[in-house]
């Protein structure tokens, strides 16, 4: 469905909440369907906020289980479309493992592109001015 509507309205802003996984799987589970979530970075209207970073890898700090799959969104979306989050409203971990979970544990993202995905990039979509 979500094809159908970035398709049909591509001026339409859509934001994929946590990966845009299935809520309540776990783990590589979450992931068993992931190919049509990044066919939908095709839409250039559609971007992804890997959240919940605890709750859906289901491992402790640093998520390394879900380092793949960040990876793929990366490769599929690029930085520009990419939203950092932590769905604070429901951690029971440290807020700052969910900072650090991206900016110390994926080295291969740049400065750029941390500077993107930690939240140029959304000020950028949402076209609210961010400071120089």
């Amino acid at each position: 469905d979500v094809a159908k509507i970035a398709a049909k309205y591509p001026d339409l802003k859509i934001c994929l909440d946590s990966f845009g996984a299935p809520a309540g799987l776990v783990g590589v589970q979450a992931f068993e369907n992931y190919d049509q979530v990044l066919s939908l970075a095709k839409f250039k209207n559609v971007s992804i906020k890997p959240v919940s970073l605890p709750f859906i890898s289901g491992e402790a700090y640093p998520y390394r289980n879900l380092h793949p799959f960040i990876r793929r969104i990366y490769d599929a979306f690029g930085p520009e479309r990419i939203f950092w989050g932590s769905d604070i409203t429901l951690l029971k971990t440290p807020y700052s493992d969910c900072v650090k979970a991206f900016t110390l544990e994926m080295d291969w993202l740049s400065d750029q592109d941390l500077e993107l995905i930690m939240g140029r990039a959304l000020s950028k979509w949402i076209n609210w001015p961010a400071p120089a």
